[in-house]
């Protein structure tokens, strides 16, 4: 069974693997994941009407090299 844990766990060790290829060349190298979860439940009156669940993941990868 696949959890979030272990999702989130292979997303990490994937991005660990191509840092490796870019961290020695760069003076700095930034990366910013975040990560959200919602869940939406509508009524109209006393029934239910509309039930969402959203999930997203996103992020960015910020480096300088000789000072650029």
């Amino acid at each position: 069974m696949i959890t979030k844990f272990t999702k989130n766990h292979i997303l990490i060790e994937q991005l660990q693997a191509k840092i490796r290829n870019y961290y020695n060349p760069v003076d700095y190298l930034g990366i910013r994941l975040k990560q959200n979860e919602s869940t939406a439940i509508s009524f109209r009156g006393q029934q239910l009407n509309v039930v969402n669940r959203h999930f997203s993941v996103g992020g960015g990868i910020r480096t300088c090299y000789k000072g650029s």
